[in-house]
């Protein structure tokens, strides 16, 4: 996919950076130096589960799409869906039966690029 990005030129030259914990940062293009941070209010991937369903292993999302159970001995086992598919096909039923319910959130944020500061 395309990314689609506009620049800022501000007295500091920012680059204005979104990252997997959920944070925003200004950069500094010059020095890699960052001007300030902005919490979002959690990562971006996140996980629910009802642990009556999987008492032996959390349910873990991945970066790339696949969603997994972590068991309690520490392997992990990939679960037949995507975080796409449980997001797009929602509610979605499983080969063994079991009904996988997804969600999307977005959130819009006014980031004062100077500062930092939400507006």
């Amino acid at each position: 996919k395309e990314v689609l990005s506009q620049q800022w030129e501000g007295e500091d030259k920012l680059v204005v950076v979104g990252t997997m914990d959920g944070r925003v940062h200004g950069v500094c293009r010059e020095t890699g130096s960052v001007k300030w941070s902005v919490e979002t209010g959690g990562p971006m991937l996140s996980a629910f589960q009802n642990s009556s369903m999987f008492g032996e292993g959390t349910v873990v999302p991945s970066i790339n799409g696949g969603v997994f159970l972590l068991g309690e001995d520490r392997t992990l086992q990939a679960l037949p869906v995507s975080a796409q598919e449980l997001v797009h096909n929602s509610p979605f039923v499983g080969e063994d039966g079991t009904v996988y319910v997804g969600a999307k959130r977005t959130q819009l944020l006014m980031i004062d690029a100077e500062t930092g500061q939400v507006e």
